[in-house]
């Protein structure tokens, strides 16, 4: 079974979900959150922000959002050459790991052909979410969207 989502620790403190975008099916419910929205507000454009998968807390043992809470849950990344790379791009941010604040390294994006790993496509999650708002524009512009649904 494909997972179309990851449910993350976020602002406001609370669980958010980040699609698979890499997954054709995850697209097309996409570009359908924006049809159905644009029939309720109709809109000239979108803000697409926080468009990768961020999760505050990752690595640590008691993130901000545990404080005042006797049970709570972080992200733990195993060691690993992904999570530990020889050369970390972040390391003078203050970073040990380049798993800070987003998904393990090892973490699997899947299609239903093709597996990722998280560190090979990172930089393009949000290129990922982009392609298919775009595909979603081209169509608009062309034809009344409004009046067809994506399959």
């Amino acid at each position: 079974m494909l997972q179309l989502a990851l449910v993350l620790t976020v602002w406001p403190e609370t669980h958010v979900a980040f699609p698979n975008f890499l997954d054709d099916k995850a697209k097309n419910w996409w570009i359908n959150t924006i049809v159905d929205y644009h029939k309720k507000l109709p809109f000239d454009g979108l803000w697409i922000d926080m468009n990768e998968p961020s999760n505050f807390g990752t690595n640590e043992d008691k993130p901000f959002y545990c404080e005042n809470k006797p049970k709570c849950w972080s992200l733990k990344c195993p060691n690993s050459p992904y999570d530990d790379p020889p050369y970390n791009p972040l390391k003078d941010s203050g970073s040990e790991r380049i798993s800070k604040m987003t998904l393990c390294m090892e973490s699997i994006h899947s299609s239903e052909t093709i597996n990722y790993r998280h560190y090979d496509v990172h930089s393009i999650y949000g290129w990922s979410q982009s392609q298919p708002t775009l595909e979603y524009y081209a169509y608009f512009l062309s034809f009344d969207i409004l009046k067809q649904e994506f399959k």
